[in-house]
């Protein structure tokens, strides 16, 4: 035999040794990935929304404390549509008949108070978009978790968020007081409710399933007109399907036979401030996916004030049952 084929036999032969060595290594359970390891931290990237890389990571395993009862949130990005003459046509041509309530609680309008040339705000993409992924809130305060219902009210944002021991059920947009007749920021409840209530103050406003909050003042939320900016005279305007729904849903409150408070009513926590004469935060969502984003710390800085109020029942208020009179000074 030549010395090349001794050379080829010796080759084969370390091969064949080291495959029985690494096949006998493994199967006693050795580790080969520091081989590999490196080659996959180098190469594979992920891409973020934010556009920094980062180094791309295997599925992570759910451990006790990954939340599993709350929906993900949804990084929508968003974009502009300009009605030129017909608001209806328009919007559903765009996002299809499906979508449009959505667009109109996004832009907190009613499709009559659409004018040509308005600029709305709506998803770039439909995909896996729902009411509850456009919601401003978040989707479980843990610090009211022991608290049956709970409303909150944003001013600055303008949207009502419904929770049920800490889980949010339900959110939509408000107009709540102009300029001259703002509605004050404070802890409220929940007092007595109407189908219908007509005001004394001026009798062309019928608001529909009203719920009283601040009785001697007469503000109420309501079913009444959203022209996509804080407009009322101090109550809480509501779309006609978050109006009625609020009103089966929410707990009035229990008096007294000499007519003081026996139980309170649903919280209702009215909450920040509406940008008179600025650009609503919803028209700033094309170019910022947060700025209508409840932040944790704007919902703890306004427990920390109320929540122990509400939770010992404490406010002592006298007030008197309600009649046809004090319903009829409700504002809109």
């Amino acid at each position: 035999m030549n010395r090349s084929g001794k050379i080829i036999l010796i080759v084969l032969a370390v091969l064949v040794l080291v495959g029985g060595v690494f096949f006998y290594l493994k199967n006693q359970g050795i580790s080969f990935s520091f081989l590999y390891k490196s080659v996959i931290d180098k190469n594979t990237t992920t891409q973020p929304v934010d556009g920094t890389q980062k180094t791309s990571e295997l599925p992570v395993q759910k451990t006790e404390e990954t939340v599993t009862d709350v929906k993900p949130e949804l990084a929508i990005q968003y974009t502009t549509l300009t009605i030129a003459t017909n608001p209806r046509k328009e919007i559903t041509d765009a996002v299809g008949k499906e979508n449009v309530d959505m667009v109109l609680a996004l832009n907190r309008i009613n499709m009559h108070k659409i004018q040509k040339g308005a600029v709305l705000t709506v998803p770039t993409s439909w995909d896996g978009v729902d009411m509850m992924a456009l919601s401003p809130y978040p989707a479980y305060i843990d610090r009211i978790k022991d608290l049956s219902k709970f409303i909150f009210v944003s001013q600055r944002v303008e949207a009502f968020g419904l929770y049920e021991n800490g889980k949010l059920v339900r959110w939509g947009p408000v107009s709540t007081g102009k300029k001259a007749t703002q509605t004050p920021s404070k802890l409220y409840f929940a007092n007595w409710k109407q189908k219908v209530t007509i005001s004394n103050i001026d009798d062309t406003w019928i608001m529909p399933w009203n719920v009283n909050f601040a009785n001697f003042d007469g503000m109420s939320l309501h079913q009444y007109e959203l022209p996509g900016y804080a407009a009322s005279h101090s109550c809480v305007r509501l779309f006609e399907a978050d109006a009625m729904f609020i009103y089966d849903w929410v707990n009035q409150w229990t008096l007294t036979p000499n007519d003081q408070i026996a139980t309170y009513g649903t919280p209702v926590l009215i909450f920040g401030t509406y940008g008179y004469g600025q650009k609503p935060p919803w028209k700033h969502l094309p170019e910022d996916q947060s700025a209508t984003t409840i932040t944790d710390s704007e919902i703890n800085e306004q427990l920390d004030l109320y929540l122990p109020d509400i939770q010992s029942k404490t406010l002592t208020e006298s007030i008197e049952k309600p009649t046809t009179d004090i319903a009829g000074q409700t504002a809109n």
